[in-house]
């Protein structure tokens, strides 16, 4: 797993333990999960969408390099 995505799924899980503990909501400990790390992965997306002007590619390209995917082929 690359190393940003391990570091958003542990934030996730702190965020997910301390919402469950509290049982803010009737949801599942997993449903809680994937959507604090679903937000999480678009805040970055976001974070880092937005500074994209000051490269020479586009938004999604700078998005892909940032997470260490592939290039397109």
């Amino acid at each position: 797993m690359n190393q940003l995505f391990y570091d958003l799924s542990q934030k996730a899980e702190d965020i997910t333990d301390q919402l469950y503990s509290r049982k803010l909501s009737g949801e599942s400990w997993q449903d809680i999960f994937r959507q604090k790390y679903g937000e999480l992965i678009v805040e970055e997306c976001v974070k880092v969408g937005n500074f994209s002007h000051e490269s020479d590619m586009y938004p999604g390209a700078v998005i892909k390099e940032h997470f260490g995917m592939e290039k397109e082929k």
